[in-house]
C-alpha cells in the first residue's frame, strides 16, 4: 500500500520543483488511483516512471503530460469533478509553472478527501459482537 504526502498546494511564481515535488506527486497519484480501484474497479493509468533520486536525471515532459493524463483518468473513473484545464507539455517549451502545480495537486488531494468521505461514510453494523462490558450471560 502507497503512502500518502500532504500536498503542496500554495505554489508561488517564485517557488522551485525540485526532486521532492515530483516524487510527491508521482506518488499520491499512485496512490489515488490504488484507491479508486479499491471503488471503481481496476483501471490502467500512464506510466510515470520511478522516483527521482538526482538532478542528473533529465526532466522528461512525457511525465508531466502523464501527469496531467493520470488526473483526467482517476477523475474520469470517479464522479467527474472540474479540476481545470488540461495541459500539454512539449519538447523545448516552457517548464510546469506553479499555477499548474497548484491545480494538480489541489485535484489529487480533493480525490483523497472524495474517498476519505466515502471510507467515512460506509454503513457501520448499528450493534456490536460480543458482550457489552458488565453483561453477564
Amino acid at each position: 500500500m502507497l503512502k500518502w504526502q500532504e500536498p503542496k498546494t500554495d505554489w508561488k511564481p517564485t517557488d522551485r520543483f525540485n526532486i521532492e515535488d515530483y516524487n510527491r506527486i508521482k506518488n499520491n497519484l499512485l496512490y489515488v488511483h490504488e484507491q479508486a480501484q479499491l471503488i471503481w474497479g481496476e483501471f490502467e493509468i500512464a506510466d510515470m516512471g520511478e522516483d527521482i533520486t538526482s538532478y542528473s536525471a533529465y526532466w522528461d515532459v512525457d511525465v508531466f503530460n502523464a501527469f496531467e493524463a493520470n488526473v483526467d483518468t482517476i477523475n474520469d473513473h470517479m464522479l467527474s469533478q472540474d479540476y481545470g484545464i488540461k495541459r500539454t507539455f512539449y519538447e523545448n517549451g516552457p517548464f510546469i509553472k506553479w499555477d499548474e502545480l497548484n491545480r494538480i495537486e489541489k485535484a489529487i488531494l480533493k480525490m483523497k478527501q472524495i474517498f476519505d468521505g466515502r471510507k467515512a461514510s460506509l454503513e457501520r453494523l448499528p450493534f456490536r459482537f460480543g458482550a457489552p462490558d458488565g453483561l453477564k450471560l
